[in-house]
């Protein structure tokens, strides 16, 4: 702020009607007020601000008082409210303290500036404070600066408020201050601030919190602005959330009586290692139920020494929030819901159920069930609330779930985070499958979630197990064993949805072929975090959606036989070798480069990817350097015989190539061209190059592989071609071999190989008729031992 700017504020206060409410502030005569929080105030406009000289006088507080004699204050403009809501601008000034360093690195900071060092003006420290308040600002310190940081950071806590219906990123930070400077949060100009001041490591992050939550955020309330001179940066608009696996929730959950000398007997749940005091009317049989607990109608009575309870509770149970049972003198248990939207078992439905709750006895603790059933025990007020009314569920990141403690208390920067754990049976109970058996076995609905109950109980014959058992303990016990699986595989069964073994957290392999299966419902498999293989050929897919949130885990995913035109989302999968994409009408191959690391395994069989969009095609798979196993056959690939065989070729862009099928294609000239050796490309020395007879063989007298072997493949064993071919070969009989195609059911069975050999034979296949090596392909590991299931 300029002089001429000050002498107008000035004139506007001696023209005010009545004195001013507090020193520093101008009431002005504004149609709206700042927004929600002051967001966005915060800019890069030379005017907001300026840099002055002062020589302070009458030092009377502490924080001036350590001060250099002289020092440089940064005078901003802030645009804030006053109690009533009125908006006012207001005037703060920030100290330097540099200590014989030059205040110009700290300034620089706000951009280029010019800071005329002998321009000093004297005023004393009560002046100073009713103009800017500049004893109750943080000050800029130089040892603060990257680089020079010698002194404690700058700011404690940099907060990225996403306002993703703007698509704007606000920059908040919180200085690293005593109390009370620390309480009031500043939103940066520019980037320069940050890169001055804060350097991310991987301890210390920047914090990502949803504009729709940032309320809970202490200081939030009125955010300042660091404003910055036009010469500076802005700020990256950096909308990125990072995705968080779901972690498993532990069922560790135990209830007891417990008898203490000082407190008498109290009920105290035991879970995640601490212990938990229950204030409830409810009978001990209602706590077990909810909690999922076997139901004996009283809980067993111990003592506080007892070793259940002593070496959980630690003699700090105090510390530890009360549960408060809904009742008439505390009738609700949270205030608050919330859900993560950045873990990939984001459920909305499952959160409405059962959210983040923020309690009503003591604001600064959050807890979240591990099952819905103790969760609707203890807040069912706010439940049904949240199921007529959804949008009163808060979302939250989940790295600012700890920080959302809503009021200010020096040094408490953090919320008390629970999670509380259940029982076995609790588990069992909030498995969409459960939920299905009951309707199965209780009524004749034929809906898509009760066939699919059926399709499981009939493909591993428990339709009829424990015939004496109710409804309810069979739908148990199949609910309990399905949790245990590893793979569930349900080809042909007529299903429609995955809904009923949604969440199943130890399933690896999913085989669900011959369904009836489309996009949306893949979005249940969003909580398999553990899927490793998945197996969705034949069931008429036309496309896949963007949110799907599973594969982080996922190996091998074979989609073939739908009607996919383009290939799916593929950057969550980071670990996946194996993707069959055969029989589907793709029009394009983009987004394969996200697998180059790790793709191993392709197939491209039948798809006619390369007849429209050839070179862009071929352009794509030259990414994929860690290809083994290559099926392009029968898709419209059209390319010279030389390049093909030429070793070099492919050598190059693919080094570790074993398997390349192009049969069924367009390849032009004849075999003559093959040279499959390259001594620069000792990874193809053992190349087999297998040849039909549609290829035009006058020539392969021409052929030279003193390290490889020439494989021809005949149709017929009597054909008279073999005995043509015979005579007209001039090669050594070591460099070739006659099959016939009823010796082809293993591509290399007649090679004489090792299985070893096998695995690291690379083998050109451009016979007429594709041998589909597929329907033997096993589940990939990591390292892709082996492609195919072949003898020892």
């Amino acid at each position: 702020m300029n002089k001429a700017l000050i002498a107008i504020l000035g004139v506007l206060m001696a023209l005010a009607c009545q004195p001013l409410k507090k020193a520093g502030y101008v009431f002005l005569n504004v149609p709206s007020g700042p927004s929600a929080f002051n967001l966005g105030q915060a800019a890069i406009d030379s005017t907001l601000l300026e840099a002055r000289m002062y020589k302070v006088i009458d030092r009377q507080s502490t924080e001036l008082k350590d001060l250099p004699a002289t020092f440089p204050v940064v005078i901003l403009s802030q645009k804030t409210q006053d109690a009533g809501g009125s908006a006012v601008i207001q005037t703060i000034g920030f100290a330097i303290d540099c200590k014989g360093r030059d205040p110009q690195a700290v300034l620089k900071a706000f951009g280029d500036v010019f800071l005329d060092s002998d321009d000093v003006e004297v005023i004393a420290e009560n002046d100073l404070n009713a103009l800017f308040k500049v004893a109750e600002q943080p000050i800029l310190r130089c040892d603060a600066l990257v680089g020079q940081n010698t002194g404690l950071p700058l700011f404690s806590q940099v907060f990225r408020v996403l306002d993703q219906n703007a698509n704007k990123v606000h920059h908040v930070v919180r200085f690293n201050a005593s109390s009370p400077r620390d309480k009031q949060l500043f939103e940066l100009g520019c980037s320069n601030l940050l890169d001055a001041f804060w350097k991310e490591t991987p301890d210390r992050k920047a914090i990502p919190v949803l504009r729709e939550s940032f309320g809970d955020i202490p200081g939030s309330e009125n955010v300042g602005a660091l404003h910055c001179f036009s010469s500076a940066s802005p700020l990256p608009q950096n909308l990125f959330l990072p995705a968080h696996p779901q972690s498993d929730p532990d069922f560790d959950a135990r209830l007891y009586r417990v008898h203490d000398a000082e407190q008498g007997l109290m009920r105290v749940l035991l879970t995640q290692g601490k212990a938990f005091r229950l204030n409830c009317s409810a009978t001990d049989g209602a706590l077990q139920e909810a909690f999922g607990l076997p139901s004996t109608g009283s809980l067993e009575i111990i003592t506080a020494n007892d070793p259940e309870f002593s070496a959980v509770m630690q003699g700090q149970m105090a510390e530890q929030p009360t549960l408060r049972c809904p009742s008439a003198l505390y009738p609700q248990f949270a205030s608050q819901a919330y859900r993560i939207i950045n873990q990939q078992a984001n459920d909305v439905q499952a959160a409405l159920r059962n959210p983040v709750m923020r309690l009503v006895a003591d604001e600064a603790v959050l807890v979240e069930f591990n099952c819905e059933s103790a969760a609707r025990f203890f807040a069912p007020q706010l439940l049904d609330e949240l199921a007529a009314d959804p949008e009163r569920m808060v979302p939250i990141t989940s790295e600012s779930k700890e920080y959302l403690v809503r009021k200010y208390v020096p040094g408490q920067w953090k919320a008390r985070v629970y999670s509380l754990g259940c029982g076995s049976e609790a588990d069992v109970r909030q498995l969409p499958f459960y939920k299905s058996c009951l309707d199965y076995l209780e009524s004749a609905d034929d809906t898509g979630e009760t066939r699919a109950v059926a399709a499981y109980m009939k493909a591993y014959r428990q339709e009829d197990v424990g015939d004496n058992l109710s409804t309810l303990e069979k739908c148990q016990r199949h609910s309990a064993q399905l949790m245990k699986s590893a793979s569930l595989a349900l080809p042909d069964a007529g299903i429609e949805t995955l809904k009923p073994f949604s969440r199943l957290r130890k399933l690896k392999a999913l085989i669900v072929p011959g369904n009836r299966l489309d996009g949306v419902d893949l979005e249940d498999l969003n909580v398999m975090s553990s899927l490793q293989e998945l197996n969705l050929a034949r069931n008429n897919l036309h496309d896949l959606p963007s949110s799907l949130g599973f594969g982080s885990q996922l190996i091998s995913i074979d989609l073939s036989q739908n009607s996919l035109s383009s290939v799916l989302p593929l950057k969550q999968f980071t670990q996946l070798a194996v993707l069959n994409l055969a029989e589907n009408p793709l029009e394009s191959l983009t987004g394969l480069e996200a697998l180059r690391s790790t793709l191993s395994y392709l197939n491209l069989n039948q798809t006619h990817v390369f007849q429209s969009k050839s070179e862009e095609s071929l352009q794509q798979l030259s990414l994929l350097h860690q290809l083994k196993f290559l099926d392009v056959s029968h898709s419209g690939l059209s390319i010279p015989s030389e390049t093909l065989a030429s070793a070099s070729h492919w050598g190059r862009k693919f080094p570790g190539l074993i398997y390349l099928n192009v049969s069924g294609n367009a390849i032009q000239g004849d075999v003559s061209a093959l040279r499959l050796i390259n001594n620069s490309t000792a990874t193809l020395n053992n190349y087999a190059a297998l040849v039909g007879l549609d290829t035009d063989l006058h020539n392969l007298q021409a052929y030279e592989a003193p390290e490889s072997q020439l494989v021809v493949q005949l149709p017929e064993r009597d054909d008279p071609a073999a005995q043509r071919l015979t005579a007209a070969l001039a090669i050594p009989a070591q460099f070739y071999r006659v099959l016939y195609r009823e010796d082809l059911k293993d591509p290399f069975e007649n090679l004489a190989l090792s299985r070893q050999e096998r695995l690291s034979l690379p083998a050109l296949f451009f016979d007429p008729v594709a041998m589909d090596c597929t329907s033997d392909l096993t589940l990939a590991l990591p390292d892709v031992k082996a492609l195919c299931q072949m003898p020892e």
